[in-house]
């Protein structure tokens, strides 16, 4: 299994389940599950990887720009790579975390250029990326739908959105909760068999 332990280290799974809301058993299970995947411990920031998982599950539409928005988002320290602490991370919020871990953890990922806020731009990619999954991108109704998003959300119309006005948002409004939806429902699809 190249260079890496095939089990973790009593101190490691100990810090696992005390960070997530995983036990013991279910921490090794997910680790074999990793190792299968990714048999060095690591998963390469390359198109083809990741890429391909998404590729699979979506195979009408074009994957690549949403799979590397979903790595961004799990590959917390941003070099370029996915750990097994980061992917458990991840994937506790996905699993088991509450409704505010799992938009804070959407607003990461739709926080392109991890400002702290999410433009009209940004917006616009994620939503032109969510549906581009599927194969279907009508880049008007895009616009329309990160325009409406804008205007229900930014409460100090500054043309952007904060986390705070993402989350009033998600909670007040059904488009942007479905919207929120789809988008949480496609990045963890490629691990729930995990």
């Amino acid at each position: 299994m190249g260079n890496q332990a095939s089990a973790l280290r009593p101190e490691v799974l100990t810090d696992l389940e005390e960070s997530t809301a995983f036990n013991a058993d279910e921490i090794r299970e997910y680790y074999r599950n990793f190792l299968k995947e990714c048999p060095e411990g690591r998963m390469s920031m390359s198109r083809d990887q990741f890429k391909k998982i998404y590729s699979k599950l979506f195979p009408t539409g074009d994957a690549n720009q949403f799979a590397q928005h979903v790595f961004r988002t799990y590959d917390r320290d941003g070099n370029g790579r996915i750990d097994f602490r980061e992917f458990l991370n991840s994937l506790h919020i996905q699993k088991r975390g509450t409704l505010e871990e799992k938009l804070t953890w959407l607003f990461k990922m739709y926080d392109i250029d991890g400002t702290g806020y999410i433009t009209e731009d940004e917006l616009g990619q994620m939503l032109k990326s969510l549906h581009n999954l599927r194969g279907k991108v009508d880049e008007h109704s895009m616009k329309c739908l990160a325009n409406y998003i804008l205007e229900r959300a930014d409460i100090n119309k500054d043309k952007k959105l904060s986390l705070k006005e993402f989350l009033e948002g998600a909670k007040c409004s059904n488009t942007i909760k479905q919207m929120l939806d789809e988008a949480f429902e496609a990045s963890t699809t490629p691990f729930r068999k995990s």
